[in-house]
């Protein structure tokens, strides 16, 4: 247990130990048990260059989390083009250098007052979101001595968290103090941090951040005029489609044809190169096929193929029920959020782990529909394409990502204020967009 005077008298130990411990890193890299790069990274004795300008840090474990904060990062990035971001996390992954190849991604040091001080001091970051439950008192204490605000986003505390940390509340109080703001996911959460004697106005309840929605654009004369050449007929899409996935949405559209009058598939290849090869599958299996060359699908149109990032807004907008691709084959699947956007119901296979969260989310609300084949697809879709279930899961879908964008919207206000840029512009915009 940690002595009574709490944060100082953890700092004070650690500052003893922590000439022993870069000894140690040193005598592991002669051992070639690490590399000069890591015990580097763990001392924070050689960083690299900080960028000019105004700097933003991103602090999450995994980078689930780390997707979490994209749409703050676009955001922050419409209003400040020149801004940067550093972004650590707790465990390494390749994901984070391709979800935000413009970041720089760097490895937290070892929580220890003189590494601590040297990261900070290196960095120097204007503004911080952190993500973590892990606690590091010597990283946090130096953010908050050098006068760095810094948001602690989805703050948790357990029943089972709050007793162990009951016996060191002077401590638990002194590390949280280091937060500029801490946004608690739930009510029950604030009730715990407030027991453990955290400062009242500090503590904000305002839900989980988390991966949402941002609607894509689309050309609503277009959209008109592309509902005008349906003539009312049925229509689904499949977004971000993988070859390998072709002969099962096929094998759904030859029922779809024969049970609902003169159902349309417009297909979006995730391969813009593919679209012979997509077209030679079809028609293999008698289905008459049209693509976006054409303007719009002719009246004997089974399936009409759109390709490029451009299309997706207003196919989205189009389809009450749209299927996710990628999720039938191993490649992780596509961001659901897209067609949450856009009023779109969703079905998607079992391979999400690239978006897992979001995923388990819109479930959760009762928004998507998982398949397997093409008879559990078939049979999702016959039920999803039904107006009233079809308004359902859409409703429900935007209730998940609408609460995503409220958070999200606060942590952009408090980073609003560090960071000077104007939020009267930002909450216009979003007025007109209601």
């Amino acid at each position: 247990m940690l002595p009574a005077y709490g944060l100082w008298g953890y700092l004070s130990a650690a500052a003893l130990r922590q000439s022993f411990v870069a000894a140690r890193m040193m005598r592991r890299q002669a051992a070639a048990q690490i590399t000069k790069a890591e015990v580097s990274a763990m001392l924070a004795d050689t960083l690299p260059k900080r960028p000019k300008g105004q700097l933003v840090w991103f602090h999450a474990p995994t980078a689930t989390e780390i997707s979490e904060l994209n749409e703050v990062k676009l955001t922050l990035q419409e209003y400040l083009p020149d801004l940067e971001f550093l972004i650590t996390t707790e465990v390494e992954s390749d994901q984070i250098a391709e979800m935000m190849p413009d970041a720089i991604i760097q490895q937290l040091p070892l929580d220890y007052p003189r590494f601590a001080r040297r990261f900070i001091k290196g960095w120097s970051p204007d503004a911080g979101i952190w993500m973590s439950d892990t606690i590091y008192p010597a990283l946090l204490s130096r953010v908050a001595r050098e006068g760095i605000p810094v948001i602690y986003a989805n703050a948790g505390m357990s029943r089972t968290k709050a007793y162990k940390y009951s016996w060191i509340p002077s401590y638990v109080s002194s590390y949280f103090k280091c937060f500029s703001r801490i946004l608690v996911r739930s009510d029950s959460s604030a009730r715990r941090l407030r027991w453990l004697r955290v400062p009242r106005r500090k503590i904000e309840v305002v839900g989980k951040l988390s991966a949402g929605a941002v609607a894509l654009p689309y050309e609503e004369e277009r959209r008109a005029q592309f509902l005008s050449q349906l003539q009312n007929r049925t229509v689904w899409f499949s977004a971000h489609t993988e070859l390998s996935e072709i002969a099962t949405l096929a094998k759904v559209q030859r029922r779809m044809s024969r049970s609902a009058q003169r159902a349309l598939l417009i297909l979006h290849l995730a391969d813009e190169n593919a679209e012979e090869n997509a077209r030679t599958r079809l028609e293999a299996v008698g289905l008459k096929v049209s693509a976006a060359a054409d303007t719009y699908p002719k009246s004997q149109t089974d399936v009409f193929l759109v390709k490029g990032a451009e299309e997706l807004g207003l196919c989205y907008r189009l389809s009450p029920v749209s299927f996710i691709g990628g999720t039938l084959t191993h490649t992780g699947g596509n961001d659901p959020f897209e067609a949450a956007a856009l009023g779109s119901a969703i079905l998607h296979g079992p391979y999400t782990e690239s978006f897992q969260n979001a995923y388990d989310r819109l479930e959760d609300a009762g928004a998507t529909k998982k398949i397997m084949d093409s008879e559990t697809m078939f049979r999702a879709l016959i039920s999803a394409i039904a107006p009233d279930e079809a308004a359902r899961m859409a409703h429900a879908a935007w209730e998940v990502s609408s609460s995503s964008a409220r958070v999200t919207d606060r942590v952009l206000e408090l980073l609003a204020e560090h960071l000077n840029f104007g939020l009267m512009e930002f909450e216009v915009e979003s007025d007109e967009a209601a």
